[in-house]
């Protein structure tokens, strides 16, 4: 391969390349979507390793959440799209709404099952709409042996 080859073909690579402007524009969350996050106040349990760590604000205070369900209701966008877009900020999110909703939200214990729904907007904001905080359900222990086959 001669070197005037080798330039043209360098230039190529150079020019084709993404502009990093580009993959900003891809991380942002687009507006309007219905969504339910699912999980629990605080940091993550020690044997719990299906969670994301987001960070939620809400009236001047920042608060640990362990991500462990997110649903998109109302568009074809995939929900590990807005986790990969929230991840990479401290707050995660924002959110907004009625105080009394957002108060709800603030009770909550460390460990309480959350859901939110809400709306997206701009900035990585959500408009909540709702939140539903329950006591934290226990969960069956596994067994300790393998159950023997039946014939």
């Amino acid at each position: 391969m001669s070197r005037a080859t080798r330039v043209a073909l360098l230039a190529l690579l150079v020019t084709l390349r993404p502009a990093p402007v580009l993959v900003a524009q891809q991380r942002d969350i687009p507006s309007g979507l219905l969504v339910v996050l699912e999980g629990y106040m605080g940091a993550r349990r020690p044997k719990d390793w299906g969670t994301t760590g987001l960070w939620l604000f809400t009236q001047g205070k920042s608060y640990q959440f362990q991500l462990q369900k997110l649903r998109v209701v109302n568009a074809g966008i995939l929900p590990n799209q807005i986790i990969t877009a929230l991840i990479p900020y401290r707050p995660s999110l924002f959110l907004y709404g009625d105080r009394t909703t957002l108060a709800r939200f603030e009770a909550a214990a460390p460990g309480d099952a959350i859901a939110i729904t809400g709306f997206t907007s701009a900035m990585r904001q959500l408009q909540v709409s709702e939140i539903v905080v329950s006591p934290p359900t226990a969960t069956a222990a596994p067994p300790t042996a393998a159950p023997a086959p039946s014939d």
